[in-house]
């Protein structure tokens, strides 16, 4: 998102309380993505490992951009330094390959 921050208006407000789950509603984007994500998983490792660091901000990118500001504050919720989660060690590890 950092790349994209122009395209957004990244705006980080303290929560009273942390967002535990967002709901995302399937739609023909996600059931397209989903389907490459398939076919990314067919090639070679190498190769497959890189592609999917980029699904990975497709699919961040067209959440934000569908969602805004909700789901912004909530993928903040998951990332926040108190909070040690899955989603924040594969943020560190994506990064690392990009």
């Amino acid at each position: 998102m950092q790349k994209h921050a122009i395209s957004f208006e990244l705006i980080i407000k303290p929560a009273k309380k942390d967002t535990l789950f967002f709901v995302i509603a399937n739609d023909e984007y996600i059931n397209r993505f989903i389907a490459s994500l398939w076919a990314v998983k067919k090639l070679s490792p190498a190769l497959g490992q890189y592609l999917m660091a980029v699904k990975f901000e497709e699919i961040m990118l067209y959440l934000a951009g569908k969602y805004g500001q909700p789901f912004i504050q909530y993928l903040y919720t998951l990332i926040k330094v108190e909070n040690n989660s899955i989603f924040k060690k594969r943020l560190k590890i994506i990064s690392a390959l990009i």
